[in-house]
């Protein structure tokens, strides 16, 4: 594929769409920062960070209701519609004076209200097969292991007495997790049957999901776009998981470093890279557009499947610039590409090929309370030396931030973890220095 991809792509989409503006909806507005050069994306409306997307139109539901929302726990199409949300949906049939095409991050109930009472909205994905489904951890992962995916030996639970369940506990600590969740909301160790027992009774659910804790392995992640003839890829990364700088939650996301990937070696970019075709491929089958993603764990040498995101995800924005500024084809623009029908390119561009994106961490307020944002300068305390390409998700000021919530968003140029994906110590001390002072010390 050669470096003028990305332009002649973004022409062949700014032709299918003959004139439609281009609204995208996403849970952080700035997400959508690689496609600023496609000449019709117009506005922008998130749940939270309103993009500045120079002269566009923005919005966010953090700037309207000045409260910034865990994004974990929040689900505007779970939701009642509230006061903040009625405007922000308001604010967006506002802008809809012309025909318009509605981008959304994932298909969303919200997003196909206006495309309901508004003729001249096109929503892309909107009705998505199974999407519902897809968010369905035990199904997903059952059904890929039926097609010969590796996956985590999950063992679904009512009660702690059963074989399988005392074996797992016999022979190691564990993992007891929700049949839904996000963000490594509501994931835990468990190291006994009567710990066991008791996180049972206390949880109204129809089951929960035990699995052997492996200890030492280390969290991946890859990209892909589902095409209606083929599959493309997108820069994969390790995860940094559950450090407590950053988040509360043991399993909690923090952020990615895509240079460190690349030092894994040929034999598990391969086995990551044939997972997530795979995974794409049945994404296919049942008729899914756009862009995916695939959480997997490196344990002694081998690949396991953890979760399917059907979506555009918290790392894309990072891969995206890394695609923009390599004149290739971005995630969000081979997303937007996908579902207006088009052909998937034909080379495909393996994992190891992929521009190495920035490494990213995201801070969230892990001091168990509301905590206000304060008013500060981010301009004035750049230093080229500290070699940050890019801060974002910063709250206007005098929001309140939920615990748990994002409030800010680091890209560092280089790695920034060691070889089990924990951060350095002196950039985990570099990175707080930068959000306390929109947060304090949080």
């Amino acid at each position: 594929m050669s470096s003028s991809a990305r332009r002649a792509l973004m022409d062949e989409v700014s032709g299918r769409l003959r004139g439609s503006r281009v609204l995208w909806f996403g849970l952080r507005g700035e997400d959508i920062e690689s496609l600023s050069d496609l000449p019709e994306l117009t506005a922008s409306a998130s749940v939270i960070a309103a993009w500045d997307g120079s002269t566009r139109s923005s919005i966010s539901l953090d700037s309207i209701s000045g409260r910034r929302v865990d994004l974990d726990v929040y689900d505007i199409d779970a939701m009642p519609m509230g006061p903040s949300e009625q405007i922000l949906l308001d604010t967006m049939t506002s802008w809809i004076t012309d025909p318009t095409v509605l981008l959304p991050y994932r298909p969303s109930a919200f997003a196909m209200s206006l495309g309901l009472v508004e003729p001249q909205t096109t929503v892309l994905g909107a009705l998505a097969a199974s999407n519902s489904s897809l968010d369905d951890k035990p199904w997903v992962e059952t059904t890929l292991a039926r097609r010969g995916v590796r996956t985590v030996p999950w063992v679904y639970v009512r009660s702690p007495d059963n074989t399988a369940v005392r074996t797992i506990l016999r022979s190691r600590r564990s993992v007891i997790r929700p049949e839904r969740s996000s963000g490594g909301v509501g994931l835990r160790l468990v190291s006994d049957t009567h710990e066991l027992r008791s996180i049972l009774a206390d949880t109204p659910a129809r089951f929960l999901c035990l699995a052997p804790f492996f200890d030492g392995a280390i969290s991946i992640n890859a990209a892909g776009v589902v095409w209606r003839d083929g599959i493309s890829l997108h820069p994969a990364s390790v995860q940094i998981i559950g450090d407590d700088s950053f988040t509360t939650r043991r399993f909690g996301y923090c952020g990615n470093d895509f240079a460190a990937f690349h030092d894994l070696g040929l034999a598990t970019a391969r086995q990551l890279e044939e997972m997530t075709l795979s995974v794409g491929e049945w994404l296919q089958s049942l008729g899914f557009l756009g862009a995916f993603g695939v959480d997997a764990l490196l344990h002694q040498g081998a690949v396991y499947f953890v979760e399917l995101n059907p979506r555009l995800q918290g790392s894309s924005a990072a891969s995206a610039l890394a695609s923009r500024d390599a004149e290739l084809p971005c995630v969000y623009l081979e997303h937007l590409a996908s579902l207006l029908g088009f052909a998937c390119p034909l080379e495909r561009r393996p994992l190891l090929d992929q521009p190495v994106a920035p490494s990213l961490v995201v801070m969230h307020n892990v001091s168990g309370c509301d905590q206000r944002a304060a008013p500060v300068d981010t301009l004035s305390e750049w230093r080229p030396s500290e070699r940050v390409v890019r801060r974002d998700l910063r709250p206007n000021p005098g929001t309140l931030v939920a615990p748990n919530a994002a409030f800010l968003r680091v890209f560092l140029e280089t790695s920034i973890t060691d070889s089990g994906g924990s951060i350095d110590p002196a950039r985990r001390n570099q990175i707080l220095s930068l959000g306390k002072p929109i947060l304090g010390e949080s």
